[in-house]
């Protein structure tokens, strides 16, 4: 884990952003967990990225928690596939 990579999104997100997320692997999470939440004050949730990997997101407000729950896993393409009939 790269703790200095954890610690800019922490800063970024004590500065206005209203989260931030990076992919870690399951045996960093909890060092990830005392970092942000002890050491930064800042709030945590994991959602499960594929074996081994959580995406891990850092946010300060609560309510980021309900928008970070209801957004997709992945975005929406706004290109439509080409049509070769």
């Amino acid at each position: 884990m790269n703790q200095e990579e954890l610690r800019v999104y922490c800063t970024l997100v004590k500065r206005g952003k209203p989260a931030a997320s990076i992919p870690l692997q399951n045996r960093h999470v909890k060092e990830a967990k005392e970092i942000v939440e002890q050491e930064e004050g800042l709030q945590t949730y994991t959602e499960e990225l594929y074996e081994g990997w959580v995406t891990f997101w850092v946010y300060k407000y609560p309510h980021i928690l309900e928008v970070i729950k209801s957004s997709p896993q992945t975005p929406q393409n706004s290109v439509r596939p080409l049509d070769f009939r």
